[in-house]
């Protein structure tokens, strides 16, 4: 045995070089080739498998419209709701463009698909074929020739060339400041897209003045509109399923228009057409522009048609039924429900954005909102708590955009508290007293302030991880004795047992959830939570606030009898900030 291995000991070597590398490969895996598919959290299913349903189809209308070439250029358009469309024409063109890098990324780890890589040349070809819901959006070519205008003056494209080919490539080229800048783009946020109404309203009325409207052409429209999820946009994060009730919550992630379609032949068998030109007198320089414009016009008529015939509604009591259905399957285990998780929040944010201001009224009416919503769940629009959170948490962001009509600024979590000391703009003795109640509580918070957050943003995580919530737990003890947890749910017997059994995980994970749930609901600071991710942040908010209290009154009736002042905190600069505010406004404190 030893002479032979001796006689072979090169050989040995060299297989067992091999034997290491080919196990190394494995683990590491730098080409992907021996990776699994990404499941979805507490699911067997992967997230490819539901991207690759593609659109669902739950709810159709058809309908007949009429559209005129006048309409088309002069139809006026609330600003606000215009607004919205494109912005978030823009955010799916983005979301489209993501899903091409990745596409061109995969061919080109393809080494015998270099065919189908994405050039300047083709991409707008192949936006086209792929995305035509978008290109036939009637904003779709304001938006470029906007984009085009916009990024021509800072030279960041050339002003000669196809502008929906250079905007294209622009975007799917777009270096990391670019990219900040499309992400501070939101429903409610235009971004450097703020001037597009402007350009919009020029681009449908240059005719409309050069030619006083001498031409008409007016044509009926017969066609459809789809609406239904499109999984092309699904991801992790709009996605929760609770194991102990079969339910699947969906945040963010509503039934939409899929598609609008108007073909030439309606009912071919009948002879009946889609577009049935009705009328065109006068001299038409451009006819096929125009016929476009009208047709566009026909298009977007017959999707209003359908919104307000209730499709959206239609389209999400049917997808329940339909996801129940679908998931069934995939999981291979029964799905009780489905629960879209939005509604609420969305509704109030309609009301605000009438007049982009907040009155004292909406704020304590927010106030109320926002106390009572982070601890009890509204079952008139949610079965979980835990979503509501969520949802109530990225309501409060979306808040901080509005400004607040008392003092101009923006809306924040003291806006409601400063409201409560001007309802007569009397500065008085019971307003020191309060505000002092404010800074004691505040005071007596701040020092674990910092811990809730992290616990609060492990409440918010739809699926936690295990071991990212053990480990947090077992080393910071604070966080540990805030929730009042069992020392014994730390012990070396228990750390064995969730090793080996992945339901101690689960009794582990409940345990923690219920008792974060149960220490926040009595904490009066919770809501703050909602508002602030850092202490810093929390602690010039509590600073702004008291300045604002003592520079905005209108009168101060503050007596010799008035209750000592309590500071939030003795930060150097504060104290200088209000010493000087106070000698200023001749207000004389007991400190």
């Amino acid at each position: 045995m030893i002479k032979f291995i001796i006689k072979n000991f090169g050989v040995i070597i060299e297989s067992l070089i091999v034997v290491a590398l080919i196990v190394a490969f494995s683990f590491w895996d730098p080409f992907g080739w021996f990776r699994g598919e990404t499941k979805i959290k507490n699911t067997p299913v992967s997230l490819r498998s539901v991207k690759e349903i593609g659109q669902l189809v739950t709810a159709e209308y058809y309908g007949e419209v009429v559209a005129s070439l006048k309409e088309s250029m002069i139809e006026d358009y609330v600003d606000t709701t215009l607004q919205r469309e494109v912005n978030t024409l823009f955010l799916n063109i983005l979301a489209a463009i993501d899903l091409l890098k990745q596409d061109d990324k995969e061919n080109k780890s393809n080494w015998f698909n270099w065919k189908g890589t994405i050039k300047q040349g083709n991409i707008a070809r192949k936006f086209g074929d792929r995305f035509q819901i978008y290109t036939e959006n009637y904003l779709y070519f304001p938006l470029i020739n906007y984009l085009a205008e916009t990024l021509s003056k800072s030279n960041k494209i050339k002003t000669a060339g196809e502008r929906e080919e250079q905007i294209l490539w622009y975007l799917f080229t777009a270096d990391k400041n670019a990219e900040i800048d499309f992400a501070r783009i939101s429903d409610t946020n235009p971004g450097f897209l703020k001037n597009f109404i402007q350009h919009y309203n020029t681009y449908r009325t240059d005719s409309v003045r050069q030619e006083k409207i001498k031409k008409e052409i007016i044509y009926i429209g017969r066609g459809w509109v789809k609406a239904g999820i499109d999984f092309q946009d699904f991801n992790q994060a709009k996605f929760w399923y609770d194991q102990k009730t079969r339910t699947i919550y969906f945040r963010k992630f509503e039934p939409k228009i899929l598609d609008c379609d108007i073909n030439p032949w309606y009912i071919p068998e009948r002879q009946i057409k889609g577009f049935e030109l009705v009328v065109a007198t006068g001299k038409i320089k451009n006819p096929f522009e125009d016929s476009r414009k009208v047709k566009l016009l026909c298009k977007e008529k017959l999707r209003k048609q359908a919104l307000q015939s209730g499709i959206l509604e239609q389209a999400r009591s049917n997808a329940r039924l339909s996801i129940v259905r679908l998931f069934s399957l995939l999981m291979e285990e029964p799905v009780e429900d489905v629960v879209f998780s939005s509604g609420k929040y969305q509704l109030l944010m309609q009301e605000i954005m009438a007049d982009s201001v907040i009155n004292e009224t909406e704020s304590q009416f927010l106030k109320t909102i926002l106390q009572k919503d982070s601890r009890v769940t509204d079952t008139a629009w949610n079965t979980s708590l835990k979503i509501q959170v969520n949802d109530l948490k990225d309501f409060c962001s979306d808040l901080r955009k509005f400004k607040f009509g008392l003092n101009g600024q923006h809306f924040g979590y003291f806006s409601p508290a400063l409201a409560d000391f001007y309802k007569d703009g009397i500065l008085k003795d019971d307003d020191i007293k309060n505000l002092s109640g404010i800074n004691k509580l505040f005071a007596v918070n701040i020092s674990r302030f910092g811990m809730k957050i992290k616990l609060f943003n492990l409440y918010c995580e739809l699926s936690p991880e295990f071991k990212t919530v053990f480990d947090l737990l077992e080393n910071d003890l604070e966080a540990r004795n805030y929730l009042q947890l069992d020392p014994e749910l730390f012990s070396a017997k228990n750390k064995t047992q969730y090793r080996l059994s992945n339901q101690h995980k689960k009794e582990f994970l409940q345990i923690v959830d219920d008792q974060i749930k149960a220490t926040f609901a009595k904490d009066p600071d919770f809501e703050a939570l909602f508002w602030f991710d850092s202490v810093e942040k929390y602690k010039t908010a509590i600073s702004d606030f008291n300045l604002q209290v003592f520079n905005f009154a209108t009168i101060s009736q503050v007596t010799t009898n008035a209750p000592r002042f309590e500071y939030p905190f003795r930060d150097a600069s504060f104290v200088a900030q209000l010493d000087s505010l106070l000698d200023r406004r001749k207000i004389t404190l007991n400190r």
